[in-house]
């Protein structure tokens, strides 16, 4: 998975402004390549400090727009407020098979960590992913 510096500071950026709050938002991209093209932030309409919720109609508009761009939705992100960048049990659930998830671990003093996760299958392990920042 390839994301420029540009887009993983604009991640660091959404998940401090967000804090203490989880920020979250969809990955767009193209899947051939796993290459990151755009991010877009959606409002955590849960307005949690320890869970997110994504609205389903905006979301439906972003994956309009992207399909009628030739692009796909490469994944999903979040962050953990005062938490580790790693998958909750919730976050395991409800991961979609091949789709990459970038959680950001932010706290008082900003962003701490940014790693990445995947699942080949619904009964698969989630595994963390490598990605590079050009």
């Amino acid at each position: 998975m390839e994301i420029s510096k540009e887009l993983f500071l604009k991640l660091t950026e959404i998940s401090e402004i967000i804090y203490p709050n989880e920020a979250c938002g969809v990955l767009i991209g193209n899947n051939s390549t796993n290459v990151i093209e755009s991010v877009v932030e959606l409002e955590n309409i849960l307005d949690s400090t320890y869970k997110f919720e994504i609205d389903s109609f905006k979301y439906l508009k972003v994956e309009k727009w992207a399909t009628e761009h030739g692009k796909d939705i490469v994944g999903f992100f979040h962050s953990h407020p005062n938490a580790l960048a790693v998958p909750s049990s919730q976050d395991m659930q409800f991961m979609i098979p091949k789709l990459s998830y970038f959680i950001s671990s932010v706290d008082e003093t900003g962003l701490r960590q940014i790693k990445a996760y995947r699942k080949s299958s619904i009964d698969s392990e989630v595994t963390e992913i490598k990605y590079q920042v050009e």
